[in-house]
């Protein structure tokens, strides 16, 4: 009979024998239902744009891959943004006349 301390020692080693597997499978099957496509597409979107983001064209900032952005009415996917530019764009609210206004308070005119 096996004790408990062996049980969870053969959960533990099994666990992180198949977590990679697994984590790529949660990642398929969340960018299929949430965008439509699968980890395949999405992999060759990243290497379309070396994995820069479409915006600042910087890596993901350390913090994990691209988001998919999409367009909140339509769903159509714009491209893949790094962690702040995806913020920033959320903040904004999408809102081109917001951006505009932002960019023009940068320039220094009111």
């Amino acid at each position: 009979m096996k004790t408990p301390e062996r049980i969870l020692e053969a959960v533990r080693k099994y666990y992180r024998k198949n977590r990679a597997k697994k984590i790529l499978q949660n990642r398929d099957y969340r960018l299929k239902t949430k965008f439509g496509i699968s980890l395949e597409l999405y992999n060759s979107m990243i290497q379309d744009r070396d994995g820069l983001c479409d915006i600042c064209k910087r890596e993901s900032n350390g913090r994990g891959s691209l988001h998919v952005d999409h367009d909140h009415v339509s769903g159509k996917i714009r491209g893949l943004l790094c962690s702040n530019c995806n913020l920033a764009l959320g903040m904004f609210q999408d809102s081109r006349a917001t951006i505009l206004a932002a960019e023009k308070y940068l320039r220094g005119e009111k």
